[in-house]
């Protein structure tokens, strides 16, 4: 059967093509010019190595729209982006999968760590093997018509074993390096790139939770809540960011030891996965409310207010939770659903 997949010039697309060709896939590839940073002859230079066609998706203007738009936007209200889910869903899949249409092509596969099941009538995502690369928190967004049709390979295999039987067989991207920035900020130039796009933040106050002024900060797109470190600021004692206000201008410390566990979240806009639209958390049920962030048992949920559950969580959230950024809802490691924190 014929698969499209989703090409970056990386190791873990060059790896996924292997893979797929051995399970007797017919594999074509497609590279997803997303911004001026996508590595196209890199691209290439995989299609060409594995001896696949390589299709050139132009979605320069969607990623525009769909992630520029929301990061700089999300930044300047104050809160912090999750600009990979976002994408995730409106740009890279879709357009994945609009090219498969485009081709005739009936199933698509990307490199990501993370594998695919049923549960009940539905699809759902589940954790990869790789407890440190797993990437199911990222595709939370995913609608049930790409779900079907998706194909992860790399599910049950960590990096270190992909880059090892990559460099035993002697491909190119075995060494490769692997970034840690945003595939369109590879500078790590937040900051930057928000000025850039027509979201400039100027200089305002740091304040107290009594609103005393406390000295000045460099810009509300450079903090986030929970945030210790790097604040440019010394008040001789650990502080931590605890609001910040794009009305006012102002970010809001707080002496890191007076800072109260927080055990509840308030979670908005949600998509459902594993889970029915109309299910609610049971026994089992994990939430983790960032990437890297330790799953929290779920001891009790508030959904009196329509489209927004307020989740408590028997034990404290760490670190502590972002506005803007995901809460993932698992039960065992299938993505039941998800939603953005709130406020």
């Amino acid at each position: 059967m014929r698969i499209l997949l989703g090409v970056s010039g990386g190791l873990d697309s060059a790896y996924a093509v292997r893979l797929l060709t051995e399970a007797g896939y017919r594999v074509e590839g497609a590279v997803l010019c997303m911004h001026d940073h996508t590595d196209l002859a890199g691209a290439q230079r995989c299609a060409d190595e594995a001896g696949i066609p390589l299709h050139v998706v132009d979605c320069r203007e969607r990623f525009r729209e769909r992630v520029v738009s929301y990061f700089v936007s999300t930044y300047r209200s104050g809160m912090t982006p999750n600009p990979c889910t976002v994408c995730n869903s409106d740009v890279k899949f879709a357009s994945l999968a609009g090219e498969a249409d485009r081709l005739g092509i009936p199933l698509i596969a990307t490199g990501h760590y993370a594998g695919i099941c049923r549960t009940g009538e539905r699809f759902a995502v589940r954790r990869g093997a790789d407890s440190v690369k797993d990437q199911s928190y990222m595709l939370w967004r995913l609608p049930q018509q790409i779900l079907g049709r998706l194909v992860l390979p790399l599910a049950d295999l960590t990096k270190a074993q992909v880059r090892a039987d990559a460099a035993a067989l002697g491909m190119a991207v075995a060494a490769q390096a692997e970034s840690q920035d945003l595939c369109f900020v590879p500078d790590g130039s937040y900051a930057d790139f928000v000025g850039n796009s027509g979201g400039f933040c100027p200089e305002g106050d740091f304040v107290d939770a009594d609103g005393r002024v406390l000295g000045r900060h460099h810009g509300i797109l450079r903090y986030t809540v929970g945030q210790t470190k790097g604040l440019g600021i010394a008040l001789g004692t650990r502080m931590a960011v605890t609001a910040i206000d794009p009305e006012r201008n102002t970010v809001t410390l707080t002496p890191a030891a007076q800072v109260p566990p927080q055990t509840t979240v308030t979670v908005g806009q949600m998509s459902f996965m594993g889970a029915a639209p109309d299910e609610t958390p049971g026994d089992g049920w994990t939430v983790q409310v960032r990437y890297r962030a330790k799953p929290v048992p779920v001891s009790a949920l508030d959904t009196s207010q329509p489209g927004v559950w307020r989740v408590t969580g028997s034990m404290p959230f760490r670190p502590v939770p972002a506005p803007g950024q995901s809460a993932v809802f698992y039960r065992g490691d299938v993505v039941m659903c998800g939603g953005f924190l709130l406020p």
